[in-house]
């Protein structure tokens, strides 16, 4: 899946557990986990990744999409996140996109390179989908991605009284 479906999950993970019972570590912990079943499931929808495009250009990709995510999660949740929003979102974004990681490993040692790719090639063989025609893959991930941002829209609105809004936590 595309880096913006990734994200979107992980911030909808996130957010699921800011709204969870327990304390900030148990609410951290829904984050994670919830962040990597988001990343299972999306990974398991068949999708064509980035197709042919080169490490370059799928980097300048990453990095751009990753860009208006935060854009767009600013501007959705502003006036939605509760006291501890960053932890639980960190925690999500971290656990839907951990499996992806070794897409970057171009700082780490040899040895600690061949680890990473291991366990993320181990984990990513039992559900990950066979690609399909990039057409068929740009739409499942578009739609992915846009469902994501979507159900951000469905988290209610900090502080709202009276039919007025509030000031929400983000800055």
């Amino acid at each position: 899946m595309i880096a913006s479906a990734h994200l979107g999950a992980g911030l909808v993970s996130g957010m699921a557990a800011s709204h969870a019972s327990g304390g900030t570590t148990r609410r951290v912990g829904i984050a994670l986990l919830l962040g990597l079943a988001s990343h299972v499931m999306l990974d398991a929808i068949p999708h064509a990744d980035y197709g042919e495009l080169s490490r370059r250009w799928i980097e300048v990709c990453v990095i751009g999409e990753s860009i208006l995510v935060c854009v767009a999660a600013v501007l959705i949740l502003r006036r939605r996140v509760v006291p501890g929003w960053r932890l639980f979102l960190a925690a999500g974004l971290f656990g839907a996109a951990v499996p992806d990681t070794r897409f970057g490993l171009g700082f780490l040692p040899s040895q600690a390179k061949y680890d990473v790719l291991y366990a993320t090639y181990w984990f990513h063989s039992f559900f990950h989908a066979d690609p399909v025609t990039p057409w068929i893959g740009v739409t499942t991930q578009m739609v992915a991605a846009l469902a994501c941002f979507g159900i951000l829209f469905a988290f209610p609105v900090v502080g709202r009284t009276a039919g007025r809004g509030t000031e929400g936590y983000l800055p």
